[in-house]
């Protein structure tokens, strides 16, 4: 699926990145019919609801993965971007983390102790995928690489446990930016037949 969402849109967010115009902060005027409109977004699912405290951690260290799991916080980023450096290595232990992390059998040994999830509640659980800028390993596109990844090998085993897929979104630059992620989003779950609108994201 990876390489499908890369030829379909790769073209696309080129010329997006070509065309751009950087103007002085402010409000766009081109934007003015959604400020105006009457328009109201789909509810926040419930687990979204409290998010007084979230952790985050590099999705690559098993431990450290595991013991934020554990923790009594609300909500839980497992990050592929900023604290983990994007080797080919990371890379792939962070993606089978996330697997193991959703059919319960993520765990940990060192010489004195041994990790294991607990059956407590654990905290809403949030993929970071890397940036839009950033390029995936063999040169396609790390987000999409990603957010593919994510949603082809566990939205449909997290939707059958009474859970949804959530994704944090990181460095979007502009709206038309935040229009193809979301045209990104759609393809997936059309693809992969998702509910749709199930994949949630929080954006910065």
């Amino acid at each position: 699926m990876f390489l499908r969402l890369h030829k379909i849109f790769d073209v696309q967010r080129q010329q997006l990145l070509r065309a751009r115009k950087f103007a002085p902060l402010g409000v766009r005027d081109d934007l003015e019919h959604v400020r105006t409109q009457n328009w109201q977004a789909a509810p926040t699912p419930q687990d979204l609801l409290c998010r007084h405290v979230e952790i985050t951690g590099p999705g690559n260290d098993a431990k450290m993965v595991i013991n934020a799991l554990n923790s009594q916080a609300d909500g839980y980023m497992f990050d592929l971007e900023d604290s983990m450096s994007p080797t080919v290595a990371n890379v792939r232990d962070a993606h089978q983390n996330i697997r193991r992390i959703v059919d319960g059998t993520l765990a940990f040994e060192t010489v004195d102790k041994s990790y294991r999830l607990n059956e407590q509640r654990q905290p809403t659980f949030h993929v970071r995928a890397r940036g839009l800028h950033l390029p995936h390993h063999d040169g396609g596109s790390a987000m999409l690489y990603d957010i593919a990844e994510f949603l082809e090998g566990s939205a449909h085993q997290m939707i059958d446990a009474g859970k949804q897929p959530y994704l944090y979104i990181p460095k979007l630059e502009s709206y038309e930016e935040a229009v193809f992620v979301n045209t990104v989003l759609e393809e997936c779950e059309d693809y992969l037949s998702l509910p749709a609108g199930i994949v949630k994201t929080t954006v910065l």
